[in-house]
This record gives structure tokens, C-alpha cells and sequence, in this order.
């Protein structure tokens, strides 16, 4: 065992989350704290101090590289027992448990994970028989199903929540009744051009909309008003502070949009009708994915959930299984995943160890709840709280740059417990580092800017090969390298291709599009589709034969396909 000298190298607070092995605790660890680390050495500890079984310990995070990396990282420290302990992603582990206790699942049947063609046909079989009426039964020129794409979507954000249909209902209607309430005056702030006396008007909404009752809603979930009140009060203050009205514009930009008569109005209220005929058949598809022996990703969780439930003894087998839990990257839980956790904890003092960064969730992962941390928080009495706060990935230049970004924010730990820093330590010091914030106009000017300052790197004799550019998406890469390209720069941009992305299977794709619309005498799609086909250069068609045919199919009043036949 390699327990010893590892432990000697961590730091005090990594130290007292080791040893810290009963009762609920929250560790607060920032990112390059050392929390894979941690995790490791506090399963060894279990074993090390208790007669708990390795299969005894269950550990949560969010990819399978990220649980890979964690069970590699204990057999170096306890050996092969590491392949004993339950290492899992959430979909993972609901898979397991599924598999081990069929007689609580689909009536014992041997229900398999639905792809996404199969979710697509069950999908369009239910929109095929919708009244012409419902708001989700509209169709797109291509005689598509314009919400079947939303729909899906919809599916999955109400199976991530955990929640009941009706549960869900009650919500929905909840939210709209405040809707209702406030809309007039909604209207009335934004009824005449923002300017400077629209911060008083919308600071007296924000206080109007707080004064607003509703019913107790379900499952913890946060009430519409204090959402819409705290949004509205944070930008009041980031106004008045600017004095500026650009964060009221840039709120209602978000929270607002025009109706039929032009008036400003929630979107939410636009939204209800389609939310109300999603929930209407949601149960219809949940029903015809079982009639074909399927589930989707979201039940793996979901399914689960619902068997612990209504099924006390599995609850009670499965609790007892798992003695000691331990999850990582807790602030990218979703409802139901930590629905599923309080469903296991449901006793005095469990053991169950937390560990996250409200700061690490500012982008949602997979329905992902940042105050799934403070629900934790609140769940448990005598909760113990570790905060990490020795960095060692970063030097003190970054660190506080990032750190006066990231205080900004409104709804964080920081500022609901006055006893609890998150300011990181850096462990190692670079002394060329150099961080600098800045501004810009438009992207464009960004994009500029970054292509002057690479280019003057590269005069001042800096290796090109040592400069990196880093975005958050890939679209932001892509838009850059044009003007890299004009100032005769030349750039790698690496990423991992989608093969269903790739130009021959795009071809391949509109064919069997074309082919399969006549096959089905949808002769108006196939036509659409058409040109876009034929001018592809593996045809080997010339420009002006493809602008003959165009000219005469409109000459004669024909489709295109009409036209090559003749």
C-alpha cells in the first residue's frame, strides 16, 4: 500500500476530509485542489479504519475517463481492491442497479437502452395522431413536425427534474398564475424606450413581484417569484452601480419578447401552452417506450428513482449496500440525480461526502442545478463543511484575475456564509506569467485584436508553436482562423471530428433523404432538396447546365424533378 506517504503529502483541510469519514460533509474545492486525490485517499481510509467491504463503497462523478482516472489512481494506493469498489458514472450506476434487481424494473422484463431512431418513431407516431388545434401539432415546409425536435428535448429536461407529470403540472400552472399577475405591469416598464427612470420602475416591480404568494411547490423546486424577484433586484443593482441601463436591456433581452399586439411581455407566458401539450403526451411516450421494451438515458436515473420509491425494501438493500457514498463534481447534479441521492441517505448521519464549486457550474451540464449544493447544505444536520483552498495548477496572477471575474457573481457560497473563503492559494509561482483582462466592442474587434497581438508575439521572435488560443466553443475557433489566414498566420486547430459531420456522409445523407421522399410520393421535398445535391462537385454537373435546368423547370412551370425526367 502506498497509503502513507500519499497522505503526508496532502495538505491540512485535504487531510481532515481523509479522516473525516462519518457523517454528511461538503468539500468546497476549487479547481487544481487536489480533488481526485482526495477522493482516493478518503476510500483507503474507509477501508483502512472500518471492516467496510471495497463493493461497500460507492463513488459518483460525471464521465467515465473522470472514473477511470479515479480507480486507477486507488489501485496505486490499495491495490486490487480498487476493482471492488463501486466506481461509477450516475447513468453507469442506474444501469447497475437496473441489472442487478430486474423484479423491480419493467415487470421483470429485459427492457434494452433505446437508440435515437426508436425515440424518433415513437415520437413522430404520437405527433401523427395530434389535433390539428394542439400547439405542438404545427408543420414545416419539408412536412416535418416542427416541435418533434423540442418535444425530445422537453422529454429529457422533465425526466431530469425527477418529478411526477403532475408534480410537473402544478408547476407549470403555478408559474404561469404569477405570470398573470404581473403582466400588466411587465408591460408598463417596458411600454416607453429604457432609460435612467426605468431603474426606479423596475426596482419597484422586482419589489412588487416578491410580495406575490404561491402554493408550496414540489420537490424543493425554487418558486418563480423569488427566481424572477432576484433576477430583477441583481439588475437594479449592477444599473445603479453602472449607472448605466445597459444590464436592463440586456435583461430583457433574456426574460422578455414581443406578442401578437407588439406589446413586451415574459416569454415564459408564450411558453405555457406548449409546455401544458408536451406534459399532455409526455406520459404517452414514457407508455410507448415501454410497450417496446425500451428506456432512454434519462431513465436510467429516473427509473431508479422511481423503484426506491415505491419499493421500501429496495431502498432499504440498497442503503445498506452502499455505506459510504462519495460524489464528485456535485454542482453539476441535476433534481433527479440528487433526488436519488437523498433517496439513499434517507437515514441519521449517513455517510455521504460531496465535493464541488458553485464557481465550476456557471455553464448547466446535463440539467445541471447549482443549488443542488445549498439543497445539500440544508438537507443534512451536523454537516460538516472542508473548504480546499491550496491551488496547485495555477500561478497567483491567474488566480486573482480569475477570482475578480468570478466575485461578481450574485448567487454564490461566498456570499451566504461569511465564515466561508474560496480564495485560492497558489502553490508554485511562474515568474514570466501575465494575465490580463479585456473588453471588446464586438467579436470582431476581439478577433482582430487577437490576430494583432499573435502577430506581434511572433515579430518579437516568440516560436509561433508556443502560442495557444483557448475558446469555450468551437464555433469561436472557427471564426478566428479567417482572420489568422489574412494576416499569414498559420494555425492548428485540432478537435475530434463527427463522422456524421463528415462531407461524403452528407451526400449520402441527402440522397437517401431524396430518394426516400419519393418513395413516399412527397415529390415538394424531394424538389427542395434537390439542388442542393446536384451542385455538390462529385456529380461532376456544370455550373450553367445546373442553371439550364433551373431556368427551364421555371420556364415551364415544373418541379426539378419533372425537368431531368423530360
Amino acid at each position: 500500500m502506498d497509503f502513507d506517504p500519499r497522505f503526508d503529502d496532502l495538505n491540512d483541510n485535504q487531510k481532515l476530509a481523509v479522516r473525516t469519514t462519518d457523517g454528511p460533509l461538503l468539500v468546497v474545492a476549487g479547481p487544481g485542489t487536489g480533488k481526485t486525490e482526495l477522493l482516493s485517499m478518503r476510500a483507503a481510509q474507509i477501508l483502512r479504519q472500518t471492516d467496510t467491504l471495497p463493493s461497500n463503497i460507492l463513488c459518483l462523478t460525471f464521465t467515465e475517463n473522470a472514473a477511470a482516472n479515479m480507480r486507477e489512481r486507488l489501485r496505486e494506493i490499495i491495490g486490487e481492491d480498487a476493482y471492488k469498489v463501486a466506481i461509477h458514472t450516475f447513468h453507469g450506476f442506474g444501469v447497475e442497479v437496473i441489472n442487478q434487481n430486474r423484479e423491480y424494473f419493467f415487470n421483470g422484463s429485459d427492457y434494452k437502452p433505446s437508440d435515437e431512431l426508436s425515440q424518433h418513431q415513437i415520437v413522430q407516431q404520437i405527433f401523427e395522431k395530434l389535433s390539428r388545434d394542439n400547439p405542438l401539432s404545427s408543420i414545416n415546409h419539408l412536412g416535418e413536425f416542427t416541435y418533434a425536435s423540442d418535444f425530445r428535448s422537453m422529454v429529457s429536461e422533465f425526466k431530469k427534474s425527477g418529478l411526477t407529470s403532475d408534480e410537473l403540472r402544478q408547476i407549470i400552472i403555478s408559474n404561469q398564475q404569477v405570470i398573470d399577475q404581473i403582466s400588466n405591469q411587465v408591460t408598463a416598464v417596458f411600454a416607453d424606450r429604457i432609460s435612467k427612470s426605468t431603474i426606479e420602475k423596475f426596482a419597484s416591480l422586482a419589489q412588487e413581484i416578491s410580495n406575490l404568494s404561491e402554493d408550496n411547490l414540489p420537490g424543493g423546486t425554487p418558486s418563480y417569484v423569488s427566481v424572477l424577484s432576484s433576477s430583477i433586484a441583481r439588475t437594479v443593482t449592477e444599473a445603479i452601480n453602472l449607472d448605466k441601463t445597459t444590464p436592463i436591456t440586456a435583461w430583457k433581452n433574456q426574460w422578455c419578447t414581443k406578442n401578437v399586439n407588439k406589446d413586451t411581455v415574459l416569454k415564459d407566458s408564450l411558453q405555457t401552452p406548449k409546455l401544458l401539450a408536451a406534459l399532455d403526451i409526455y406520459d404517452q411516450y414514457v407508455q410507448a417506450l415501454a410497450d417496446a421494451g425500451l428506456y432512454d438515458y434519462d431513465d436510467m436515473i429516473l427509473n431508479v428513482l422511481r423503484a426506491i420509491d415505491n419499493n421500501p425494501d429496495l431502498k432499504a438493500n440498497l442503503s445498506e449496500k452502499y455505506q459510504y457514498i462519495m460524489v464528485d463534481e456535485f454542482q453539476d447534479t441535476n433534481l433527479a440525480q440528487l433526488r436519488l441521492l437523498f433517496s439513499l441517505t434517507d437515514y441519521d448521519q449517513p455517510n455521504i461526502m460531496a465535493v464541488g464549486d458553485d464557481d465550476q457550474a456557471i455553464f448547466s451540464f446535463q440539467g445541471a442545478d447549482v443549488s443542488n449544493i445549498k439543497r445539500f447544505r440544508n438537507r443534512y444536520s451536523n454537516l460538516g463543511i472542508v473548504v480546499l483552498k491550496d491551488n496547485y495548477r495555477s500561478d497567483k496572477q491567474i488566480l486573482t484575475a480569475a477570482r475578480e471575474l468570478i466575485i461578481q457573481g450574485q448567487d454564490r457560497l461566498e456570499n451566504t456564509d461569511e465564515n466561508l473563503s474560496k480564495e485560492l492559494t497558489p502553490q508554485f509561482s511562474h515568474q514570466n506569467a501575465l494575465v490580463e483582462i479585456n473588453k471588446y466592442i464586438s467579436e470582431d474587434t476581439e478577433r482582430h485584436f487577437v490576430t494583432k497581438q499573435i502577430s506581434e508575439m511572433i515579430a518579437s521572435g516568440v516560436p509561433a508553436e508556443s502560442i495557444a488560443v483557448i475558446a469555450n466553443k468551437h464555433n469561436d475557433l472557427i471564426s478566428l482562423l479567417p482572420h489568422l489566414t489574412g494576416a499569414g498566420l498559420q494555425a492548428s486547430y485540432d478537435r475530434f471530428d463527427n463522422a456524421l459531420d463528415h462531407e461524403l456522409v452528407k451526400i449520402i445523407e441527402q440522397l437517401a433523404r431524396i430518394i426516400t421522399a419519393i418513395r413516399h410520393s412527397r415529390h415538394s421535398e424531394a424538389n427542395s432538396l434537390l439542388p442542393e445535391l446536384i451542385s455538390h462537385r462529385a456529380w461532376g454537373f456544370e455550373a450553367i447546365d445546373i442553371w439550364k435546368l433551373s431556368l427551364a423547370a421555371y420556364q415551364n412551370k415544373q418541379q426539378w424533378l419533372e425537368t431531368m425526367q423530360a
